[in-house]
């Protein structure tokens, strides 16, 4: 199923706009040890009073642009990714070492989750990264190789 970005970004700006999703700073600053290497969470989202997520996606990426620009086009790239269907939660990284992003996503379901994966929201995330610097991963809550995520 296609899913309109014009649609996704008003629901977004909705959610925005009545105060439901939090921005955990407490969040700020701490470490997360993924795919070998640490990474510092730089921002954090949550939609407000969620059950437990099922299911977890994660975009592994090495930008075109500097750390610098990149931690500010996702402030913008919110828009794109808050009214999807069955959003929870997402944790900005970086990559201590690389300067490499990542991105933790949870959403209500795998189903959904596996949706966001191929969506145009990816694609555009797809081209403004690195040649060959651009991973996906769609989890299981109870298979999630990277420990704790909620919080």
């Amino acid at each position: 199923m296609q899913y309109n970005p014009l649609i996704i970004a008003i629901k977004s700006l909705t959610l925005l706009i009545t105060a439901r999703v939090n921005f955990k700073s407490e969040s700020i600053g701490h470490k997360i040890f993924v795919n070998n290497q640490e990474h510092t969470i730089f921002r954090q989202a949550i939609l407000k009073n969620q059950q437990e997520p099922q299911g977890i996606f994660c975009v592994w990426f090495g930008t075109k642009m500097s750390p610098k620009k990149t931690k500010i086009l996702s402030i913008v790239t919110m828009i794109g990714f808050m009214g999807f269907p069955g959003w929870v939660s997402k944790k900005w990284l970086i990559s201590d070492k690389t300067g490499d992003f990542g991105g933790i996503y949870e959403f209500d379901t795998v189903e959904n989750s596996k949706k966001y994966q191929n969506s145009y929201a990816m694609k555009f995330s797809k081209w403004r990264s690195k040649e060959g610097n651009f991973k996906t991963e769609v989890f299981d809550r109870q298979k999630f190789p990277y420990g704790k995520i909620r919080g």
